[in-house]
């Protein structure tokens, strides 16, 4: 499988850095960009949840997880985890 580069250069990036990225990331394993985005989505998940977090300072832990998967999943699948509170508790 070949993987494409995206074709724009961003303005703030000079190209001489632009081809060396894209070099770097061209050369890395399937693994390595797994990885990647491993480390990525944990990031994500840590930020999201003290974002939601600071906009609900009052609400308990699972009022927060609730919260992340209306966010994430929509008010339909939190909606099911409101119903039964104790499907989480495994």
């Amino acid at each position: 499988m070949t993987r494409r580069n995206p074709p724009a250069i961003p303005p703030d990036t000079t190209p001489e850095a632009w081809r060396l990225q894209m070099k770097a990331i061209g050369e890395q394993t399937p693994q390595q960009c797994i990885a990647i985005w491993e480390e990525t989505q944990r990031q994500f998940a840590i930020m999201e949840e003290a974002a939601m977090r600071r906009l609900h300072p009052d609400f308990s832990d699972y009022q927060i997880l609730v919260e992340l998967v209306r966010a994430r999943y929509g008010d339909e699948l939190a909606s099911k985890v409101t119903a039964k509170p104790n499907a989480l508790a495994s």
